[in-house]
């Protein structure tokens, strides 16, 4: 008995052990996956993670301010934004770091996430010297490197941004470990390619001029930008600007995961009290909702709401994080490398996304795009596809038409129709000026139309349903359309002026663009270099024309010559015949049109796509079955006939 507690002891320490080591690497790779996740990871609850948002304070100095009134006015921002988003965000209101105070104060409308991210210091190590071989990781830097080389201006610099650091065991010998160097970072640079500096920072702008000559040390800083949009789902740049007579405020919004800043809102107050309040609620107004797009095929798709699962207030109540039917989302992606950098940040080109159904946890859309399969493709945890809700801020939108490759061409004189999404009727806008720029000024927004999904039967249940047929009510096999019946169309209200518009060059369509009027000022689309088939087409209505006038001369002189054949007047039949022999024939035709294709698509005029080509060849195509059809010298011959046996 003795021995078989002592066994069962033995075998509950064993489980214990294994219990403690899979608890143990359990801890560790969240550890692990904690620092090497991007900013929003898809494998955590979408809808019921809240928004993680910091709140950038740029306070103008001439505004008679104390530090006091300062960090109050601070935290009253913290709690009317916190008001306004709750429970669905968490808001961390802070001064702007002191190296993007006077950019978001004087800058606002200009700021750009990539030129802070180039303006800011990485670690390389040079490859032309055998001390660096080794050096791999940040760890490696400060086991084996004995200094770190630095600008003087960017040491002080670093020195400033890094004292709340300074407490961590990591960031004090890193400190400890940078040499100011005097010079300018082009002299840093030149050292490292030499091989004189082994280990150095240097700004991101600077690596280009690097080449092969050094390589980069993955290493985050945690008071640089890189660091905080992987920490960040929202960032709000908020600039409060002393206007004399009037207080503005000014606010951007960074979306981290995309990379992406948002249009600019602007409004004033004359009352510091209601101050917080105005800000609060600018950044509601610049605030862009997010959905992830998890399923999607050509025309519809499925997204799950970022936060919705928290909203405790009902449907009809307007929260800054709720997506609606007639919302219009503007698609994103994202894909990364191994470490969560990102390698690809896009937003898909002429392509826009209508909610046409759901609750504030998921949705479904109606895409509308321009590319075909645009949103269409295989999952994969690197990859993120995510819709931003539309915020259109201008009054109008000027759409400049260029040519593929040619920055210096423009496509003038061509025929813009608009479409509402999903609809039949076509309405010419105008056409294009002299620039290729036509303005887009539609404000009223459409009723779209979008495909309804069809459930089809199954052909045979399979163990899944079988399984769960006692829990999931039977369909009606006569309620469900047959797999051949076309696709029910339904119908939305949009929110927004989205709609579909049609470029036309000649008789070509030329390309078909969604648009979203005032979402952008200025829109840009690059067409095919049409100039060729243009011309070709000009000449072949040429031609067209020439040979109707051709039949018409044609048949009104055999009905004369058919007519003096009846009363045997041979005399006048010749004199007609003979007229008739004079007009264009069939093969003076066919060698005119042979001799204009050649001249049309000769290589000497420089090259020609495929697809313009195509078009041009169809166009002869055409002409030739005409001459085929109406010029054959059959006629002719008839005629002659006729006449000869007049005797």
């Amino acid at each position: 008995m003795f021995l078989m507690f002592e066994k069962e002891d033995l075998d509950i320490q064993r489980s214990a052990g294994r219990v403690r080591f899979l608890v143990l690497g359990m801890i560790c790779w969240l550890v692990i996956a904690s620092n090497n996740a991007p900013c929003v990871a898809q494998d955590e609850a979408w809808e019921y993670s809240p928004y993680r948002m910091q709140l950038w304070l740029s306070i103008d100095p001439s505004l008679p301010l104390t530090s006091d009134q300062k960090e109050r006015l601070l935290h009253q921002v913290q709690v009317q934004t916190e008001l306004i988003y709750n429970p669905a965000a968490r808001v961390d209101a802070t001064f702007t770091p002191r190296n993007l105070t006077s950019r978001i104060l004087n800058e606002l409308d200009e700021f750009s996430i990539q030129q802070v991210l180039q303006d800011e210091l990485t670690l390389v190590i040079t490859k032309n010297s055998t001390d660096g071989k080794d050096i791999r990781t940040f760890e490696n830097v400060l086991e084996k490197s004995g200094a770190i080389i630095v600008t003087d201006s960017n040491a002080a610099l670093i020195r400033r941004e890094m004292e709340p650091y300074l407490q961590k065991d990591s960031w004090k010998p890193f400190s400890d470990m940078l040499k100011p160097t005097n010079g300018a970072g082009e002299d840093l640079v030149n050292q490292i390619k030499k091989g004189e500096v082994i280990t150095a920072l240097v700004r991101r702008s600077e690596l280009e001029k690097l080449g092969r000559n050094a390589r980069m040390i993955p290493v985050r800083f945690p008071w640089q930008m890189d660091s905080l949009l992987r920490t960040r789902d929202k960032i709000f740049a908020v600039a409060v600007v002393n206007d004399l007579e009037s207080i503005r405020v000014q606010v951007r919004e960074i979306d981290c995961a995309m990379r992406v800043v948002g249009p600019l809102v602007t409004t004033t107050t004359n009352s510091l009290e209601l101050l917080p309040r105005v800000i609060a609620y600018a950044t509601q107004e610049a605030f862009a909702p997010m959905a992830r797009i998890e399923e999607a095929d050509l025309k519809t798709t499925k997204m799950r709401i970022r936060a919705g699962g928290l909203l405790t207030q009902p449907e009809q109540f307007d929260h800054p994080v709720r997506l609606v039917p007639g919302d219009v989302l503007v698609p994103y992606v994202r894909r990364d490398d191994r470490n969560g950098v990102p390698t690809l940040l896009q937003s898909l080109p002429w392509t826009y996304i209508a909610i046409t159904a759901g609750d504030d946890k998921s949705v479904d859309g109606a895409i509308y795009s321009g590319i075909r399969g645009a949103l269409a493709g295989r999952k994969n945890k690197r990859t993120l596809k995510v819709g931003l809700k539309a915020r259109p801020s201008a009054e109008a939108t000027d759409l400049q038409l260029n040519v593929i490759a040619q920055p210096s061409l423009r496509v003038a004189g061509a025929e813009v129709y608009r479409r509402a999404p999903g609809g039949e009727d076509l309405t010419l806008v105008a056409r294009t000026d002299w620039r290729g720029i036509i303005r887009l000024n539609e404000s009223t927004p459409p009723i779209a139309l979008y495909e309804t999904p069809v459930v089809k039967k199954a052909d045979a249940p399979s163990a899944s349903s079988e399984s769960s047929s006692s829990l999931t009510p039977a369909s009606n096999p006569a309620a469900t359309p047959p797999s051949d019946a076309p696709p029910l169309k339904s119908q939305i209200e949009l929110k927004f002026p989205l709609y579909m518009y049609y470029i036309k060059n000649g008789n070509t369509l030329l390309a078909k663009l969604p648009i979203v009027t005032g979402l952008s000022a200025e829109e840009a689309a690059d067409l095919p270099d049409d100039r060729r088939r243009l011309e070709a087409e000009a000449f072949i209505k040429g031609i067209q024309g020439e040979v109707l006038d051709l039949v018409a001369r044609r048949q009104i002189l055999a009905k004369r010559i058919r007519d003096f054949v009846d009363v045997k007047n041979k005399a006048e039949a010749e004199k007609l015949l003979n007229e008739l022999r004079t007009l264009k024939s069939y093969d003076k035709m066919q060698e005119e049109l042979d001799a204009l294709q050649r001249r049309i698509l000769s290589s000497e005029r420089g090259p020609i796509t495929a697809g313009t080509q195509i078009r041009i060849d169809k166009m002869f195509d055409t002409t030739r079955q005409m001459l085929q059809k109406y010029l054959q010298d059959k006629l002719l011959r008839d005629l002659e006939l006729a006449v000869r046996t007049l005797g």
